[in-house]
Formats: structure tokens, C-alpha cells, sequence
């Protein structure tokens, strides 16, 4: 007799399925990081004379909103993403900036680190659990159905 035993809980998802909402934000992260951030976090060049990259922070809003945009559509496709998805994209998002901020040539101290705990990963968990708060909400108004 072939199968699983009866009254065995059955697998519901293969591996390939339970990584496809994971692999698409650190995918979602790395393109926006690419796309809305400068490469070179530094405020000085390679002389010491300062330079003008633009309001970085800026850029982070909107990789933030983006990435909650993005969760907002994964979570609603496949709910079971609700804590992968958001924690994943979180993840890469520090990783990055962490990253990119500590290779910056600075004046004085390079603090990247408060940078990181101020204002990335807050903003990252804004964003990436308020899209899956947002998926939550338009799944109750749609009646709670999937198709």
C-alpha cells in the first residue's frame, strides 16, 4: 500500500513553493535598492572634499513603500506568506544598507550602525508589515476568498 498513512498529515507545500514569496522580495529589495538609492553612501570623495548625494533618505521612504506595496500583493496571492515575506524583505533591506553604509568614507566616525537601528529597520518593518496588514484588510473586505 502506497501513500501516506491514513490519518498522516499530508505535505501541503513543496520547498519551491514555500520560497517563492521570500526569494520575490529579496528580489523586489535588491531592483528598488538598485533603482532609488545611490551606490556610494559617502560624504566625502577620496580627498576629503565633500560631496552632494542627494537626500538618500528619500529613497529609502520609497524603497519602504514599495516593498509594502509589493508584500500587499505576495501576502494576498498566498497568505501563508504573511510572516515570511515581510521578515525577508527586512532582512535584505538591512543587509544592504548595512552594506553600502559601512563602506562610506565619512568625516569622523562612520556610525552607520544607529542609522541602521534609527531608521532603516523601523522603516522597513513599517512598510513591510503594514503592506501585510494592508493584504489582511482587502482580503476581509473581498469576503475572505482566495479565487
Amino acid at each position: 500500500m502506497s501513500g501516506p498513512a491514513r490519518g498522516a498529515p499530508s505535505p501541503d507545500r513543496s520547498t519551491a513553493a514555500k520560497l517563492w514569496a521570500p526569494c520575490i522580495m529579496v528580489l523586489v529589495t535588491v531592483v528598488g535598492w538598485l533603482l532609488l538609492l545611490p551606490w556610494d553612501w559617502s560624504t566625502v570623495d577620496a580627498n576629503g572634499r565633500r560631496t552632494d548625494r542627494g537626500d538618500v533618505w528619500s529613497g529609502l521612504f520609497f524603497l519602504a513603500v514599495l516593498i509594502g506595496l509589493v508584500i500587499a500583493i505576495v501576502v494576498r496571492r498566498y497568505p501563508a506568506s504573511i510572516l515570511t515575506a515581510p521578515l525577508t524583505a527586512v532582512a535584505a533591506l538591512s543587509v544592504l544598507y548595512s552594506w553600502r553604509a559601512s563602506q562610506a568614507r565619512v568625516i569622523g566616525s562612520n556610525a552607520w550602525v544607529f542609522g541602521l537601528i534609527g531608521v532603516v529597520i523601523p522603516l522597513g518593518l513599517l512598510g513591510a508589515f503594514g503592506g501585510a496588514f494592508l493584504a489582511i484588510r482587502s482580503n476581509r473586505r473581498a469576503g475572505g476568498r482566495d479565487e
